[in-house]
């Protein structure tokens, strides 16, 4: 598993509840299918991908199965905001590329980052930290991301967008004021670290 190791990309900064799923053994297809209809406000996927799908493996010879994007219509997702760590997820000119399933299977996804081509976001902290504890939308949290470290490696980071609606913003970061006796409020995020063949 290539990315196991980065635990939770800094969601942390954004949520106080994060679910990371990186197990050698529960990072599959299977799973991954599972964990889209839980109700998370954000996923933040790390696959090995191509445009139409993420495949799973372990190790370099075990496959571990593969979502495609045609799937993704009929799983219908339940979450809002995706940070695609999947090479060519977002690449909008291929016809059914997955980020455009993630967003436009109704009710629910509203927003996705990710790359047209091989690359992603890395540095996590430089855009997750600004849109948890600054305040800032998922827009300008990109734009300081990208103004710190877009122009440090053109072919890793150029291909990079937003697919949605860049003034949005995380409900975690709305200040919500409860007594204890009305409980606390569900807010958690999905970190999917997985490896992929290579398409």
């Amino acid at each position: 598993d290539d990315w196991s190791y980065w635990y939770d990309c800094y969601l942390n900064l954004v949520y106080s509840n994060v679910v990371v799923v990186n197990d050698d053994y529960q990072t599959t297809a299977a799973n991954y299918r599972s964990q889209l209809a839980q109700g998370y406000e954000w996923v933040h996927l790390c696959a090995h991908s191509s445009p139409w799908g993420h495949t799973f493996l372990y190790g370099y010879s075990g496959f571990r199965g593969t979502v495609f994007n045609y799937e993704i219509f009929t799983l219908e997702p339940d979450a809002l905001f995706y940070n695609l760590f999947a090479c060519s997820g977002t690449r909008f000119v291929e016809e059914n590329y997955s980020a455009g399933w993630y967003l436009f299977v109704e009710p629910y996804g509203l927003l996705a980052i990710g790359s047209t081509k091989t690359g992603s976001m890395l540095f996590f902290d430089d855009f997750y930290g600004p849109l948890g504890q600054q305040n800032m939308c998922v827009g300008e949290a990109f734009k300081y991301w990208f103004t710190l470290w877009g122009e440090s490696d053109w072919d890793w980071f150029y291909g990079l967008n937003i697919l949605g609606d860049p003034t949005l913003k995380p409900k975690s970061q709305v200040a919500v004021r409860k007594s204890s006796s009305q409980g606390k409020e569900k807010r958690m995020s999905l970190r999917v670290p997985l490896t992929c063949s290579a398409y």
